[in-house]
């Protein structure tokens, strides 16, 4: 009997097909997966390989013949704080935008007064607390000011004390904490508003009420209009009006670029667009405030223009992405390593895809043109039936990454909240799921008001801060940036634009609200999850792709198909 293995390493898991070969089609004799343990490619990661096929070995009493490997690519993906892309608001700053711990309700224009100095008599005032601990002393002046007449209908405060202040006050205002003072105090004139109740503000984000109250010339309207953009869907916000400045402040840190393999050097949010639909080998590398990158590729998202408001929360000289990159270039040779743990034949199939294409092709009710879309963990392939390629950055390890950034969770913890709906745990045996349906649960709840899902060991409590329908909102939402319009861009440079069947293989392709994300994005696509021989379901294409190629004989140098 010729026995092959076919062996996956991957960003995430390692997939590994054991088959018999031996009547010249390989019969799956077993299948396994594991976590790839460190980077794909590394030591560790192919010693855990060949550790797991003498594992299955043992099992299943079987003795390998030869094993398939393909060269390994590595993904890298991580978090990010970039500099936002600036925004020319003229005279306009905004000073502060969705406090967390606001205080009051309301919305007023006036003069900042910082405490501590002599407000005028006449006019509105905007108080101003520069001691961040002071929340005694700045109760006790708001109300000598109160009864002394001043008009004050605002507060701005560089502590985080709104509520306490707010409880020592004898009228209400709207109190804003968190704020860099010092460019408070350097405005003629700020606009701030406090939504009740949570709400979300009304007039700071209005355009027409902004030129109305702090009475701006009709050459400034554009600026009205994009400080109000920076503070749509927040909670509080403040504008402040500066007549000598006319242009936006200028920043410490460097830009982050992309080079391009041309040879261009750009600024990354001016680019965002061009890479969003450029394919992989477009760029060269990447140029962050913190690092450079020598990659081929790149996928980012965009966590602020996810929405949610979660996200929209804080300062906006910052902004949050989470980034995957491909260095097409670091290709490395597993062979010889993995012959350090594996005392046998081991060979060398030149392309992934390719393996991935010819082990999807065994589904079932597979039409003979159909494409293949290999989702993985760090990557994203589209192979044609020609052998056309087209592998790109960014796939399941970005939607766990992102997920953990956006909850501010464990990535091991992210990897299960990602995958389908939560539920509230409403009371200690009351469950509300996504939709409203309220179910019983099966065990008394500890964590009651916190969102959850299904764990590997119960359920697993991960936020009580986000709604659930936020929750929903914010992961179909990545989901669709990261598989629905990766896999269009990918596919725009391979697909002639014909309906085609597209089978979808990789361990991603069991979650449904992916599969969703990515129909939306490929209207042309008849997609169906494979099931790789029949038996082993839509994880093991590329294994097993592997020991068909095997089979069929191929050289190493043979299988490296047309790469885009």
């Amino acid at each position: 009997m010729s026995v092959i293995a076919g062996i996956d390493i991957g960003n995430s898991t390692t997939e590994i097909v054991i088959a018999d070969c031996s009547s010249g089609m390989p019969m799956p004799i077993a299948a396994e997966r594991g976590r790839t343990r460190g980077a794909k490619g590394s030591d560790d990661s192919i010693k855990a390989a060949a550790r797991l096929l003498m594992r299955m070995q043992r099992i299943h009493n079987v003795q390998v013949d030869q094993v398939v490997l393909t060269p390994q690519t590595p993904v890298t993906t991580f978090n990010a704080s970039l500099p936002a892309p600036l925004v020319d608001t003229g005279p306009l700053t905004l000073v502060a935008a969705g406090a967390s711990t606001p205080a009051g309700g309301g919305a007023g224009v006036g003069v900042p007064v910082a405490i501590g100095q002599d407000p005028p008599r006449h006019g509105a005032v905007i108080a101003v607390a520069t001691d961040p601990l002071g929340y005694v002393h700045t109760a006790a002046v708001l109300n000598t000011w109160l009864k002394s007449g001043i008009c004050v209908l605002g507060v701005l405060m560089a502590g985080d004390e709104a509520r306490l202040v707010s409880r020592r006050i004898d009228r209400p205002l709207p109190i804003i904490d968190a704020v860099a003072t010092e460019a408070v105090l350097a405005c003629d004139l700020v606009a701030m508003e406090v939504a009740a109740d949570a709400r979300l503000a009304r007039f700071i984000n209005d355009p027409m009420w902004l030129v109305a109250h702090l009475g701006l010339q009709s050459t400034d309207h554009d600026f009205a209009a994009r400080v109000s953009r920076l503070t749509e869907g927040l909670p509080c916000a403040a504008v402040g009006l500066s007549q000598h400045r006319h242009s936006p402040a200028s920043r410490v840190s460097r830009a982050s670029l992309v080079e391009f393999a041309d040879g261009r050097r750009r600024d990354l949010w001016e680019c965002a667009d061009e890479l969003s639909t450029s394919p992989p080998g477009t760029i060269a590398g990447l140029l962050l405030p913190d690092r450079d990158i020598k990659c081929s590729d790149t996928w980012l998202v965009d966590l602020q223009d996810l929405g949610g408001a979660a996200i929209r929360q804080g300062a906006r000289t910052e902004r949050p992405i989470t980034l995957a990159t491909l260095d097409a270039h670091d290709v490395i040779d597993p062979v010889r390593r993995f012959q350090q743990w594996w005392d046998g034949s081991v060979s060398l199939i030149a392309s992934e895809p390719l393996a991935a294409f010819h082990g999807a092709i065994t589904t079932p009710g597979t039409a003979e043109h159909a494409l293949v879309l290999d989702l993985g963990g760090g990557t994203i392939d589209v192979i044609t039936p020609d052998g056309t390629t087209c592998t790109g950055a960014g796939s399941g390890e970005l939607v766990t990454t992102a997920t953990a950034q956006l909850l501010d969770i464990s990535s091991g913890m992210a990897e299960w909240v990602k995958r389908g709906p939560a539920f509230r745990i409403d009371a200690p045996s009351v469950l509300v799921d996504e939709d409203g349906t309220r179910r019983f649960a099966e065990t008394a709840q500890r964590a009651v008001g916190w969102l959850a899902v299904s764990g590997p060991a119960g359920d697993l409590p991960f936020s009580r801060t986000i709604a659930s329908g936020e929750w929903r909102s914010l992961r179909l939402s990545l989901k669709e940036r990261v598989f629905g319009s990766n896999a269009a861009r990918l596919a725009a440079h391979v697909h002639t634009g014909d309906s085609s069947d597209v089978v979808v293989v990789g361990g991603p392709a069991a979650d449904s609200e992916l599969f969703d994300a990515v129909r939306s994005q490929l209207p042309w696509a008849r997609l169906g999850r494979a099931n790789v021989a029949a038996t082993l379901g839509h994880r093991y294409a590329v294994a097993f792709g592997l020991c068909r190629l095997a089979c069929a004989g191929l050289s190493p140098d043979i299988g490296a198909g047309i790469h885009v």
